[in-house]
């Protein structure tokens, strides 16, 4: 597309793409994580749209995913091993981060005073989980995510039954969400502008969870005078047009 500049960049083990605009200068930049089992490719259409609008945009690979995929993220022989393996990757997507953010923050297409996080699925459970970890994080967009954790894996485990008795296999992997589980962290301290978008008839990630802490932080949004807002789009675990369109507004208004 005209004006747009795309580069793939491998940045130690990150190999990422770089959308840009090669006529703008200390443009913001929007960081997009991926879902679970996709690559940096899932997110192009966002991107574009996005360097179209004039931002900087890095969509990266998660550790096993795309080009880092080394088959670990698949071969798992117990349930509370591949949990184990998602904790992992959603971790090191937290480090990738401000491993991206400090390598370009001294790049003049960038300001890094302006630094958006945007995830789907996956990606969103790592944008909860960044913001705990990074203050440069001006603005965030989880898509299809909970910040809840532990809250999510105990509905995947009773997903046949309400009733369930965990095993030791299921209750050490509650054990591994409830190492990084952002919600209470975020209850407490958490005030930048965000919006969180989940699909109404996700079956994957109920919106409950999201919906839930929305409402508990909302009141704390309203006193530091900055803004949260919760879009329940008429989806499934799916990333839509809509959605992306939502993005693109809010980032433009927070941005």
């Amino acid at each position: 597309m005209e004006g747009v500049f795309v580069e793939k960049v491998d940045l130690g083990e990150i190999v990422h793409l770089l959308y840009s605009n090669k006529e703008l200068l200390k443009s913001p930049l929007v960081i997009i994580c991926h879902g679970w089992n996709k690559d940096k490719y899932e997110c192009s259409n966002l991107a574009l749209n996005l360097a179209l609008q004039g931002y900087s945009v890095i969509c990266f690979d998660s550790d096993s995913h795309g080009e880092r995929n080394d088959g670990n993220a698949q071969s798992m022989d117990s349930h509370s091993r591949f949990i184990k393996r998602v904790t992992q990757v959603i971790k090191q997507n937290a480090n990738d981060i401000d491993t991206l953010i400090k390598h370009y923050q001294e790049d003049i297409r960038i300001d890094p005073s302006r630094i958006a996080l945007v995830g789907i699925s996956m990606g969103a459970l790592s944008t909860f989980y960044s913001l705990t970890q990074n203050n440069q994080i001006k603005v965030a967009v989880p898509i299809l995510g909970s910040p809840d954790f532990v809250g999510l894996e105990k509905f995947a485990l009773k997903a046949d039954s309400d009733n369930k008795t965990f095993n030791e296999d299921e209750k050490l992997a509650i054990r591994y969400m409830k190492e990084i589980d952002p919600c209470l962290y975020l209850l407490e301290n958490e005030s930048r502008p965000m919006l969180i978008i989940n699909g109404e008839r996700d079956d994957w990630v109920p919106a409950k969870f999201a919906k839930d802490f929305f409402e508990k932080v909302k009141s704390k949004y309203d006193k530091n005078n900055t803004e949260i807002a919760f879009n329940l789009a008429d989806e499934s675990h799916y990333f839509s047009n809509d959605m992306r369109d939502h993005t693109i507004c809010w980032l433009n208004k927070h941005l």
